[in-house]
């Protein structure tokens, strides 16, 4: 999985998605996590929903996939938790959470059918979720006299970026989020429309879905 700074897939819409297996109930469950906490929130969510399920089968990977954390939740070692963190895995997916319980049915799975069941429950999920490409973005306060701030305003709208609503003081000044590669260019292209008399304070960086 690429480092996070360049970009990541993840959840963007929760999805949920149900599976029959030989009598047994699988519905799995796909959702955006920012961090442990919020996964564990959304294990405990589903754990409520369902407190008559037999397993309640969960992965979440965090942080570009340096955090995967998995169980089985009594089933069989191997036969649960690690497939469906494959799944997350395998389509290159970060800062997710994903559920998947059973209602076990009265007909025995075995190691395989297990496997099986969990990673189609885990892959229904996610089929069933927005994923969204995140790419990041820098921002910007930008700074200028009032006179210049008309034109600045309307040329970066007709360039396709939308500056945030101005404050006044003793300049007018705003925010902008824009791709970085246009970044590379943006604090020049402020000095050519004020005559060298704007100024901009790069901000830090966010992770917006690509369009």
């Amino acid at each position: 999985m690429p480092p996070k700074r360049d970009g990541y897939k993840t959840c963007s819409r929760e999805g949920e998605a149900t599976l029959i297996e030989r009598k047994s109930r699988f519905i799995g469950y796909l959702a955006h996590a920012s961090n442990e906490e919020e996964a564990r929130e959304y294990i405990d969510l589903i754990r409520d929903m369902h407190p008559e399920a037999n397993h309640h089968v969960w992965c979440y990977v965090l942080g570009g996939g340096a955090v995967v954390r998995a169980s089985d939740d009594g089933e069989p070692s191997g036969t649960a938790g690690r497939p469906v963190s494959e799944v997350i895995l395998r389509e290159g997916l970060t800062d997710v959470v994903c559920v998947v319980v059973r209602y076990f049915g009265g007909i025995l799975l075995g190691a395989g059918g297990l496997i099986r069941a969990y990673a189609s429950g885990a892959k229904g999920a996610l089929d069933a979720a927005t994923i969204s490409n995140m790419v990041p973005m820098q921002q910007y306060v930008v700074r200028v006299p009032y006179h210049f701030h008309g034109k600045v305003t309307s040329t970066l709208n007709r360039e396709g970026i939308t500056p945030e609503a101005p404050e006044y003081a003793e300049n007018v000044s705003f925010r902008v989020t824009i791709s970085m590669e246009r970044a590379e260019s943006f604090e020049g292209r402020i000095a050519d429309l004020t005559a060298g008399t704007g100024m901009c304070e790069r901000g830090g960086i966010v992770y917006m879905p690509e369009e």
